[in-house]
């Protein structure tokens, strides 16, 4: 009996497809993404004279996807969402969801301007024996150029337990990005991933490719290894050499002559950054992918800029220090540093989500209690200001009186009372 509903649907819907598909238009532009193993596509196509984007997504049956979701938009916040997934009497649910974060995204999400042109596909999206197929329309005033989209689905074991558009969906199982360029010309040719449907570019990156599908774990693919460098060099620079000379400059300063370790490590984690994010824009320039639209990458330029110029910033404070004694610059090149890491812990959690490798929340819950750690630690230091300034003046009177020692402060010596 569910084959023979199939089989109708599947005539139905196919033909349906057809239908919508074949006419061509004036102005019309249409692009469309397969996933790397091939088993679900996206074809997006601009219709000028409804001012939308028709989409189509076509999922083979293979028992794998419990839902997925296809949204517009480069992160979960504020993305204009629909998630689809098969029902057991043959049925196709569409919902239209949007989220203000990393939270599942819902109905009531949806803004007034993400409304407006919506339309489900109702015809269009219908389970074959050999595919579930969703279509829908976003809506799109002006003609697109390239679209950034995120994607992700949940394996059959959390696929939602009713038809309900509204229905609670489990978290997904992977995760990525793909962009659409939308100024190609429409050939007329059905949807991605059915007979005779347009071709898809496929692959890990690229127009029409997605950012990541199953995970990617094997070390003897370079662009895997690329990945891995890419993350040990960002943490251990930001997260281990970062906090360790910030560490010598809070504590040392009262201590001992700390200034050539801050230095020292300090530079060595300006080394690291440099390495992490050329091989970061390596990898990007080799899969031809569009650089700087994801907030991972935006935050990463952001910090490499940032991180060179507090390498500057630190040896001039010095100087100034050196010559005059002035020490207000100085308190900036801290401020500084603590920003930039508060940054940095972000873009590193930003940049767990996006690696192929798939890590899961684990490594990201990590980095967050480190940095709490981190602070704290610093925070502590803060202690130790009072002694500090009692130090600094100590220096400045025997300056005053003329003594051997009188550019003592400048270069980060022991006080007298501690030399004694």
């Amino acid at each position: 009996m569910r084959t023979g509903l199939l089989t109708a649907l599947s005539a139905l819907g196919l033909a349906t497809l057809a239908q919508a598909q074949v006419p061509r238009a004036a102005g019309m532009t249409s692009d469309s993404f397969c996933s790397t193993a091939g088993d679900f596509c996206v074809t997006g196509l601009y219709l000028p004279e409804r001012q939308a984007i028709n989409y189509t997504l076509v999922v083979a049956q293979t028992g794998q996807y419990g839902w997925t979701g296809i949204g517009q938009g480069t992160q979960m916040s504020g993305a204009n969402i629909l998630v689809t997934w098969p029902n057991a009497d043959g049925s196709v649910t569409t919902s239209h969801r949007s989220a203000p974060g990393e939270v599942m995204p819902t109905e009531a999400r949806v803004s007034a301007q993400q409304a407006q042109g919506f339309e489900r596909n109702a015809a269009q999206s219908v389970q074959t024996q050999q595919h579930t197929i969703s279509s829908w329309l976003f809506g799109q005033a002006e003609a697109p150029g390239t679209i950034d989209h995120i994607f992700a689905y949940a394996g059959a074991a959390k696929a939602p337990a009713s038809a309900d558009s509204a229905a609670t969906i489990r978290y997904h199982d992977s995760r990525g990005f793909f962009t659409l360029d939308l100024t190609k010309e429409y050939t007329g040719a059905a949807p991605a991933g059915l007979a005779g449907g347009q071709g898809a570019s496929t692959g890990d990156g690229g127009a029409g490719t997605a950012g990541y599908g199953p995970a990617q774990r094997d070390l003897s693919n370079k662009t895997t290894q690329i990945w891995f460098a890419h993350m040990m060099f960002m943490v251990l620079g930001w997260m281990l050499l970062v906090p360790l000379g910030a560490f010598i400059g809070r504590f040392g300063r009262t201590m001992f002559k700390w200034f050539p370790y801050h230095s020292a490590v300090q530079s060595l984690a300006v080394v690291f950054v440099i390495i992490g994010f050329a091989l970061g824009v390596y990898n990007y320039r080799q899969r031809g992918t569009p650089q700087w639209r994801l907030l991972h990458h935006k935050l990463g330029l952001a910090l490499f800029i940032l991180i060179l110029i507090q390498a500057i910033l630190g040896a001039t404070t010095h100087e100034i220090r050196k010559r005059t004694g002035f020490r207000w610059v100085g308190f900036f090149h801290i401020f500084n540093g603590v920003v930039m890491f508060g940054l940095a812990v972000w873009n590193i959690s930003e940049g767990f989500k996006l690696w192929t490798w798939q890590p899961g929340n684990a490594p990201r819950i990590v980095i967050w209690v480190w940095a709490g750690v981190v602070g704290v630690v610093y925070l502590a230091g803060l202690a130790l200001v009072p002694r500090e300034i009692r130090q600094d003046k100590e220096r400045k009177e025997t300056a005053s009186h003329g003594e051997k020692g009188s550019d003592e402060h400048l270069t980060h010596n022991p006080s007298p009372s501690q030399a004694a």
